[in-house]
């Protein structure tokens, strides 16, 4: 079982906003493959993602998701780009893991 945690800093005329899009992304995650569960809360001014995927193979089916591009995309509503970090720490730095899965997802599936 591993554990992905989003952290994104909401502006502040724009928390709103990003709480809409996490809560419309919720249900599609937790129908994915693998999904244990997923929940957002805010803490400060900071929204959190946090989901639990049954194997790092579901997880990486997820980093290549629309879902996760959409999460991405939530750029423009943010303070400082989304920080992401796995429960497991033998895991490489989250943000390389999705930065790969990313390139890979663009590129039909070649690293």
């Amino acid at each position: 079982m591993i554990a992905l945690m989003a952290h994104l800093t909401a502006r502040l005329d724009k928390r709103e906003e990003l709480l809409q899009t996490l809560h419309a992304l919720l249900e599609d995650i937790k129908v994915q493959p693998g999904c244990q569960d997923c929940l957002v809360g805010m803490h400060g001014d900071a929204a959190l993602l946090f989901s639990v995927w049954e194997s790092q193979t579901a997880l990486e089916r997820h980093l290549r998701s629309e879902q996760l591009g959409i999460l991405l995309g939530t750029s423009g509503l943010l303070t400082e780009p989304p920080r992401f970090r796995f429960s497991d720490s033998a895991l490489p730095e989250a943000s390389e893991v999705i930065e790969r899965a990313r390139r890979e997802a663009v590129n039909g599936g070649a690293s």
